[in-house]
């Protein structure tokens, strides 16, 4: 792994002799401390620091030719077998003992971590469109389904080993898309997953609208494929005997008129997962929605805001179907609902989908000591939520936001039947401060009142609070 990043650094330094190289990229540092996320008294306490570097090369070779990359570096603080493939980062203490956090008395520095070179691709852009190959980032709309993690405190990315050719008409572009998620061995075709993918936009900088369609159709061969069987009971329900073909449509649209802006995105999840029950095929479908509002009042240095959407959650008693939808991870409404993993519980069904297969235990009491005390993995799924916000500027540099975040299920949770729908409300607060251009630091505060969904079974919730800090340099 080392020769290989030296290679390539290599190839980018020396590069210089020829082309024009850019970098750009981000360091950020996170802290965060979160009480009893069990929700239970007496539970542990989550408290963490995180700190990760994103370095994106650029090289430009000739007239409409150029290589992109990115590398993450200090990484490994999630579960890569759970979480594959993030930039959460890479814990404040990595011990230089062989990763054995117990063992540090005589350690004499910290522990050298880990560069993952995550986008490698080559675009050749000419007057009628752009042709891009290799490893490039996905990102469609609000980020909802398709998110590039581009954001300054973003800890998942969607990228794709893709062939695209991007042809411009006017404002509009269209751009088909192939691309491969697993090659197995050469001349077993059998074994290949893919990704068909279209895109359609329309942008037009004049009425501040943008208007755009995503379909994506991932598929593999009769019985090839790893999707779970254990997603509505025991294993031993489902054959893993059909194709997977799994089609997801997305449609959204953004305008801003005078100081108002909006924006929603529509979700349409459907098809064949792949497994057979009884001899019948399992499907899927499943859908999501989600709503921005925004209103600036420059000359009182106020900005109002509202978020608010819907996930379809899965029918624990249809067996036959899965109908959960899950938003991407990058997509937050609030600090900590439907972002870090709370309650004794997995209300929104995202862990338990996202775990299976990597059961962490046999003993039910560990598996959820280990979700809760996961960072924010959680996700929108199963759910109604409404999150109005108010920001007020101090300044250039101070600014105020508080958020009230406010949930209601969608679907009983696990194999619990007559819950209550309320997931209780949330208030945050957070101060920014930008010293200087491309310097942000933040203070979060979260305070959580939870609902009668996390009191099934006479189980007594408590009110639980979290407090965060962040830094970021951008260069």
């Amino acid at each position: 792994m080392l020769s290989k990043i030296i290679i390539l650094l290599s190839f980018f330094i020396g590069a210089t002799a020829s082309a024009d190289l850019e970098w750009s990229g981000v360091y950020r540092f996170e802290a965060m401390a979160l009480e009893k996320p069990s929700l239970l008294s007496g539970a542990k306490k989550k408290e963490y620091a995180i700190h990760h570097l994103v370095l994106k090369p650029k090289i430009t070779v000739a007239d409409g030719f150029s290589v992109h990359a990115r590398f993450d570096a200090l990484n490994g603080a999630t579960d890569q077998t759970v979480h594959p493939n993030n930039q959460v980062g890479s814990s404040l203490g990595s011990s230089p003992s062989n990763n054995d956090q117990y063992y540090t008395s005589r350690a004499g520095n910290a522990g050298a971590d880990t560069i993952e070179i995550t986008q490698a691709y080559l675009t050749y852009n000419h007057n009628f469109g752009a042709l891009i190959v290799g490893r490039a980032p996905i990102h469609f709309g609000l980020g909802m389904t398709y998110d590039a993690g581009d954001g300054l405190f973003d800890h998942w990315y969607d990228t794709r080993d893709l062939i695209g050719y991007k042809i411009h008409f006017g404002n509009m572009f269209i751009f088909p898309m192939y691309g491969k998620l697993n090659e197995g061995p050469i001349g077993r075709s059998s074994s290949d997953s893919e990704d068909l993918m279209f895109q359609a936009e329309y942008e037009n900088p004049d009425s501040k609208m943008n208007i755009g369609f995503f379909i994506s159709e991932r598929k593999t061969k009769k019985g090839e494929h790893d999707f779970s069987d254990q997603f509505n009971g025991s294993p031993s329900f489902y054959t893993r005997d059909r194709r997977l073909k799994i089609r997801t449509m997305n449609f959204y649209m953004k305008r801003q008129h005078n100081n108002f802006k909006y924006g929603f995105e529509f979700s349409y999840l459907s098809g064949d997962t792949g497994l057979s029950l009884g001899g019948e095929g399992v499907d899927i479908q499943g859908f999501g929605a989600a709503a921005e509002l925004d209103y600036a009042m420059p000359s009182h240095s106020m900005d109002f805001g509202l978020k608010f959407g819907y996930a379809s959650g899965d029918d624990k008693t249809s067996l036959d179907e899965v109908e959960s939808y899950i938003f991407n991870r990058n997509y937050d409404v609030g600090m900590l609902m439907m972002n870090h993993p709370l309650g004794d519980k997995d209300l929104l069904g995202v862990q338990s989908f996202l775990r299976k297969g990597h059961n962490v235990s046999a003993n039910p009491a560990a598996t959820n000591e280990t979700r809760l005390q996961d960072y924010d993995v959680e996700a929108i799924s199963n759910v109604f939520y409404l999150a109005p916000n108010f920001t007020y500027h101090f300044n250039d540099q101070w600014k105020l936001k508080t958020t009230l975040i406010t949930a209601f299920l969608i679907e009983d949770a696990e194999n619990f039947t007559d819950m209550d729908s309320s997931m209780g409300y949330e208030l945050d607060l957070s101060v920014q401060y930008q010293p200087i251009k491309r310097v942000n630091l933040m203070i979060d505060a979260a305070a959580f009142l939870p609902g009668s969904a996390y009191e099934f079974g006479g189980v007594d919730s408590k009110f639980t609070y979290g407090l965060m800090g962040k830094a970021a340099v951008s260069f």
